[in-house]
């Protein structure tokens, strides 16, 4: 796979799955093997391990927007820098709603194989939210 079919399917991933909420979408980016190497051990794989991710999120912060920065692939892997924003009108790590428009960061590295991402590293400024958020 290119660099550039890779780069395609980080904005699909972006802007169709996060952005928009199509969480169908999921299920046609991502390989039924999938690991998400920042989530807790145990979490599924798969398509099943991006969907409720992103519906939490969806569900904590109003019009979520996460926008990609920067964007580079080099082989199979596509490496992100994205900033992204919402509001916060659901409950998020136990914090009630507070209204708030709250912004952060994050980097991602996805790697691709057969058209898919099959797997993502990732972290967000999670201090920065909770900083918000108090």
């Amino acid at each position: 796979m290119s660099g550039e079919e890779g780069k395609t399917l980080a904005r699909r991933y972006f802007e169709e799955v996060i952005n928009q909420g199509n969480l169908a979408v999921a299920d046609q980016i991502f390989a039924a093997d999938y690991i998400d190497h920042s989530a807790r051990p145990g979490n599924p794989t798969g398509p099943a391990a991006v969907k409720p991710v992103i519906a939490a999120f969806r569900a904590a912060f109003h019009d979520l927007d996460e926008t990609i920065e920067d964007m580079v692939a080099e082989g199979d892997k596509v490496a992100l820098r994205f900033r992204a924003a919402g509001v916060h009108r659901g409950e998020f790590r136990g914090i009630a709603p507070t209204g708030r428009r709250v912004q952060w960061t994050g980097l991602a590295i996805l790697r691709v194989a057969g058209g898919k991402i099959v797997e993502r590293w990732g972290v967000i400024d999670v201090f920065s939210i909770m900083q918000q958020l108090s």
